[in-house]
């Protein structure tokens, strides 16, 4: 089977996520979650109509349920054998999606699950999307290995959002720093240059400890480093 490659905007990819999420959700027999997708300021269904596209969803979802249980609100985990791996396809779709779009609108990182890398779930074993966009690979890579010492930064130096959008600009040229020189010398950065980056010193042993001395915002936010 080949790949074919569709071009989205930042909206869009959110909407096939979300999309994607309640199909697998409903395949779940998650029935709850409909009222707050057909109720939401956006989509006010009227009483009557909710409650037959409910009972429809559960004839196309839930009826074994049904059958089995003589109800449809026993929720299946996605592991389930009794759910189609379908469900588990766009599960894993709706996932990357997520993923990739956390870390380019915050790439400072939280410590939420949409963060952590996505499990895969699917037992065909079909190709994990490959999302790019909005903010190139090497600057993704590149905060999630350092987001530790990222974040600590921002945290410890107290910064506002102004200051943490300046920080994030000088991360991104870090980045490229380290890019150019891994691509352009065929070696890593030095640890010293990290250590420079985030103020933190490497021991012998090669553990990272904060640099105590004291320093100022400026020191990181500031486009020179040298």
């Amino acid at each position: 089977m080949g790949n074919i490659q569709i071009t989205v905007d930042e909206y869009q990819a959110d909407c096939i996520a979300r999309a994607c999420e309640l199909y697998a959700r409903l395949a779940m027999n998650q029935f709850s979650l409909l009222e707050d997708v057909c109720k939401s300021p956006n989509h006010d269904m009227d009483d009557g109509y909710f409650e037959q596209a409910k009972w429809c969803l559960i004839q196309a979802f839930g009826i074994d349920l049904v059958a089995k249980y003589d109800r449809y609100d026993v929720h299946r985990s996605l592991d389930s054998p009794d759910v189609h791996n379908d469900a588990r396809v766009v599960w894993d779709v709706s996932r990357y999606i997520e993923y990739h779009l956390k870390w380019c609108n915050n790439p400072l990182g939280k410590e939420i699950l949409s963060y952590d890398h996505p499990t895969r779930h699917d037992t065909d074993n079909h190709p994990i999307p490959n999302i790019s966009g909005l903010k190139s690979p090497y600057i993704l890579s590149f905060f999630r290995r350092m987001q530790p010492s990222i974040t600590r930064v921002a945290q410890y130096m107290g910064f506002t959002d102004d200051e943490k959008k300046r920080w994030i600009d000088v991360c991104e040229e870090h980045a490229g720093e380290e890019l150019w020189h891994t691509t352009t010398h065929q070696t890593p950065l030095s640890s010293t240059v990290y250590d420079r980056w985030f103020h933190t010193i490497t021991s012998p042993t090669g553990e990272i400890i904060w640099n105590s001395e004291p320093v100022t915002k400026e020191y990181f936010i500031k486009k020179d480093k040298s």
